[in-house]
């Protein structure tokens, strides 16, 4: 990468890690460009050149930490070690997940932009699809019990994923999870624990 597109990708960065501080401090609606500019140290005219709108860029942000979650999530399952292993680096990936994603700034674009929502059905279709592989090779491998159906499993990720899409309603125990790392990581082992064979 040359000098010109390193700078102009840094200062993309340095746009969308700002946005994602400021909306989490301060909320979606009242974070102004003006504001990310100053403090990202960027023009307007950047933000508006690599974004075109503070909507947009929104939408790429969300769209970003959900694409960067499902990789780190798909390269920690589909790794060569054993199953136990990559259950225990999930939890702890899942840990610090859940303490720095914003999951109020989710929701609420899922809520009023078709795109957003568009991003986060894809994000945990992709997601369920890769927990309901590593528990079914877990299965084969005896490390999980077989005696559970795939459609049991079905319902039981979606009822742990619901959780987390819904933080209006479980904002109090969503801020505790993400404030409290023993908590959450409890919480993952009692997922897990529902699979695991004597």
């Amino acid at each position: 990468m040359n000098g010109h597109k390193k700078r102009r990708e840094d200062k993309k960065l340095a746009i969308l890690n700002t946005s994602f501080e400021l909306f989490t401090q301060y909320g979606f609606d009242r974070v102004t460009i003006a504001e990310i500019a100053e403090k990202a140290h960027v023009s307007k005219v950047s933000i508006y050149n690599f974004f075109e709108s503070k909507e947009n860029l929104r939408r790429i942000l969300i769209k970003d930490i959900l694409d960067k979650g499902l990789m780190d999530i798909t390269t920690v399952l589909k790794k060569k070690s054993n199953i136990r292993e990559r259950m225990n680096e999930f939890i702890k990936y899942r840990v610090e997940y859940v303490k720095s994603t914003n999951f109020q700034l989710l929701f609420d674009g899922g809520q009023s932009d078709p795109e957003i929502k568009k991003s986060i059905t894809e994000y945990t279709t992709a997601y369920r699809q890769v927990l309901m592989d590593f528990i079914e090779e877990g299965q084969k491998t005896k490390a999980f019990s077989s005696d559970i159906s795939r459609t049991a499993i079905a319902i039981f990720i979606d009822i742990f994923m619901s959780y987390y899409e819904n933080p209006t309603q479980n904002k109090a125990n969503l801020n505790l999870l993400q404030t409290d790392p023993v908590l959450s990581e409890e919480l993952n082992m009692l997922f897990w624990d529902g699979f695991i064979r004597d």
